[in-house]
């Protein structure tokens, strides 16, 4: 089942969006142990340090430069801009948190990202920034004290299309499989785009599309191996990851078998076995069949296939394996940095570590070697001609490939952040007539022989408790138990009376203290005690008397007593079908 969201864009709150912001002096501000405080037009913000570190701060709210108006990004409005220093002291090492204030909430297809003026590159470096429930204050924990401005940035939400989203969906022929009920987010401005349906050749297999639906790449992981896999950067099955970081001759691999590189707009689509599905499923892992993840690392991987991509002669799958491989070599640091400014640090480091000859050789070892194995057909002097194409384009990263790219990247990779982590999953489902049959196949084999199809289950009174009836439940109590016979109810045209042995005490039949007699009532067969027993069959009574515990609408099951011993007609409880 696709879950489809309908999604409501709200109105932009004008104050905090305004394009033109009116800057004023302020004066020094107080300072204090707990920080201290700038005021702007429709925001304030603090400081906040470790507790019992005594420290202080002063911030200084202050107007933009022209540089650092034209470095902002497209969709981002600066809010707020102040500097930030210590009055006194050495900056903690756990850093310290910014806070900003706004007397209006953020609408709700923005966020609010805080960023780091680099003055030597001119560029904002955006950190991770969480924003408050009643979306009024920005939160970010700052590794030094410098210039800091909250943006507040349109990013490519759910139902919101700001030019950063694929102008087209991903769409699989065959419809999902009857046994099949994946579950995924449907939206065209989702971050990643999914469809879900069947093999054409063979229906036991779930076939599983997505396509990269941001400028940016990511790593795809399935849970189960597929029977099949395709991607349109390879036009056939890709190359995973762990195979790359082998050739790429990495001390330490961090990627497996089952994860893949997915390109900016890319496509990928997996195949996969019924079984192994279902053992997935009802194996209760939890994982989803696919996740998507983003990051620094492929975010910066995008970057230098975006700029050496054009260079190359269109060889996409070599630009992809040269730009992974020169990040595993020269940038692997971005595999577990959280920060958005260190992230852009540790590119600039990775530009100048791929600068060096020793980098450069080493990539060109790696993808060498992975073309080699991919494309067993080609020569070692035409794998070197490949390999070169790209890799001579590694000169330019110093000049052709900026820090201010991948900050705009960073900017979007928060935005994208918020949202749900269900929106980059594919989870397998049973369909709910999948999961029926196989609990009727999982039910116990043994069963009487005999038992009429009407008295299959459970049966057991509505409202009065009372002993429930299941022959399976008597076969596991008494093993010889066993169906014995049947004829018309006396005074009841439409029901049936059954006999059952608990066991075959006289040979082929069994003693009357070793049977159970049945009264099996279909739908639309009335019980009167009265009628039946009293004025028909010449009981004085009925006690007790259940008449007014039957629905003839339903059918029911009466367990009739082995004797009547008593002056008046001994009646008994229906019961009904309850599994």
């Amino acid at each position: 089942m696709k879950t489809r969201l309908v999604l409501v864009a709200l109105a932009v709150v004008a104050a905090v969006v305004a394009g033109v912001l009116v800057w004023q002096p302020w004066a020094r501000p107080a300072s204090s142990a707990e920080g201290s405080v700038a005021l702007g037009p429709g925001w304030s913000t603090t400081v906040e340090f470790p507790e019992g570190s005594g420290l202080r701060a002063l911030v200084t709210a202050k107007p933009p430069t022209e540089e650092q108006v034209l470095a902002q990004p497209s969709a981002a409005t600066l809010v707020g801009l102040s500097a930030y220093e210590l009055d006194g002291g050495s900056f903690p090492d756990a850093g310290a948190t910014v806070r900003m204030t706004l007397e209006s909430p953020v609408a709700q297809d923005h966020v609010v990202v805080a960023a780091h003026w680099n003055e030597s590159a001119k560029t904002w470096e955006p950190i991770p920034t969480e924003l408050s429930e009643d979306r009024k204050t920005a939160t970010a924990k700052v590794p030094h004290f410098s210039q800091y401005g909250f943006f507040d940035y349109l990013f490519n939400a759910l139902g919101q299309v700001t030019g950063n989203a694929a102008t087209s969906g991903v769409s699989c022929e065959q419809p999902v499989p009857a046994w099949a009920d994946p579950q995924f987010f449907e939206d065209i401005n989702s971050p990643i785009l999914w469809c879900g349906g069947k093999d054409a050749n063979n229906s036991d297999l779930l076939v599983a599309k997505l396509k990269m639906n941001r400028d940016t790449a990511a790593k795809v992981t399935v849970a189960i191996d597929p029977a099949w896999a395709w991607s349109d950067l390879w036009q056939a099955g890709p190359t995973d990851l762990a195979t790359m970081a082998a050739a790429a001759e990495l001390p330490k691999n961090p990627f497996d078998k089952r994860q893949y590189l997915v390109q900016p707009f890319g496509e990928m689509h997996f195949g996969f076995n019924r079984a192994a599905l279902e053992e997935l499923y009802y194996g209760n892992s939890g994982k989803p069949l696919i996740q998507v993840e983003t990051g620094w690392f492929y975010t910066a991987a995008a970057t230098i296939w975006s700029q050496i991509g054009g260079l190359a002669g269109g060889d996409s799958p070599i630009t992809a394996v040269a730009s992974t491989m020169a990040l595993m070599e020269c940038g692997h640091e971005l595999l577990t940095i959280g920060s958005g400014g260190d992230a852009v640090d540790a590119y600039r480091k990775a530009r100048v570590c791929l600068s060096t000859d020793q980098a450069k050789d080493a990539v060109h070892r790696g993808v060498r070697t992975l073309l080699a194995d991919r494309y067993p057909h080609l020569s070692g002097g035409w794998t070197t001609v490949y390999a070169q194409k790209i890799l001579s384009k590694f000169g330019l990263i110093g000049l052709g490939i900026t820090t201010a790219g991948i900050s705009l990247k960073i900017f979007s990779a928060i935005g994208d952040s918020t949202l749900s982590d269900h929106v980059r999953q594919f989870r397998f489902t049973p369909s709910l007539d999948a999961i029926k049959a196989r609990a009727e196949k999982a039910k116990p084999s043994r069963s009487v022989p005999g038992l009429p199809e009407e008295l299959q289950g459970k049966w057991c009174p509505h409202s009065i408790p009372g002993d429930c009836f299941s022959a399976n439940e008597y076969l596991a109590k008494y093993p010889g138990f066993r169906f014995h016979s049947s004829s018309p109810a006396r005074g009841v045209p439409q029901a049936t009376d059954y006999v059952f042995c608990l066991k075959l005490d006289l040979g082929d039949s069994c003693t009357t203290a070793m049977t159970i007699y049945l009264r099996y009532f279909p739908s639309g067969a009335a019980w009167d005690c009265v009628k039946i027993e009293v004025v028909g069959e010449g009981w004085p009574g009925c006690n007790p008397d259940y008449t007014s515990e039957h629905d003839a609408s339903e059918p029911r099951v009466v367990k009739l007593v082995n004797h009547q011993h008593g002056t008046n007609y001994s009646d008994d409880i229906p019961m009904y079908r309850v599994g």
